[in-house]
């Protein structure tokens, strides 16, 4: 489908300039985002959620300072390493 071919050339495009900024003490990064609670999310039919959260490692919505939790620790030095990396917060592969 359209939304996982532009997907697939999103993350190989961050992790080549991963590669050509790291030079800069620059990293980039993709975070693939399991849905987020919301007053939305309490909207979803159950049916539906369950086939999501099955995806989910925890088996719950992540909220938003799990998000803010992982892009902090991206910002500092102690992450200097993870660079053009793919990471998902939440899912089981």
């Amino acid at each position: 489908s359209s939304y996982i071919s532009s997907k697939s050339a999103l993350e190989a495009y961050l992790k080549v300039l991963g590669k050509e900024l790291r030079s800069y003490e620059i990293n980039c990064n993709v975070i693939r985002i399991p849905i987020i609670s919301s007053e939305m999310t309490k909207l979803i039919p159950d049916e539906v959620a369950s086939k999501v959260l099955s995806r989910v490692v925890n088996k719950s919505y992540a909220s938003v300072a799990d998000l803010y939790n992982l892009v902090t620790f991206l910002g500092k030095s102690e992450s200097k390493y993870i660079n053009g990396q793919v990471l998902n917060l939440g899912f089981d592969n």
